[in-house]
């Protein structure tokens, strides 16, 4: 709804990814090296994922309107 011109489209969770990864480090180590789900991420609370996926849209609200 914020960029209606600009809908969804294949690979756009390739930009969000990195982003996610870089604010999930903030509360639990996360190896770039290696894929898959860090240990210990059951153990956030709701609140810290609501930041994390807040932090990720504002970043890819601001990478959309640049492009």
């Amino acid at each position: 709804m914020r960029h209606p011109a600009s809908g969804y489209v294949q690979g756009i969770n390739d930009i969000s990814s990195p982003l996610i990864a870089v604010f999930l480090n903030e509360y639990i180590p996360v190896d770039m090296n290696q894929f898959g789900i860090p240990p210990k991420i059951d153990e956030l609370s709701d609140e810290i994922f609501m930041q994390i996926e807040a932090d990720t849209y504002w970043c890819l609200s601001k990478i959309l309107e640049n492009i």
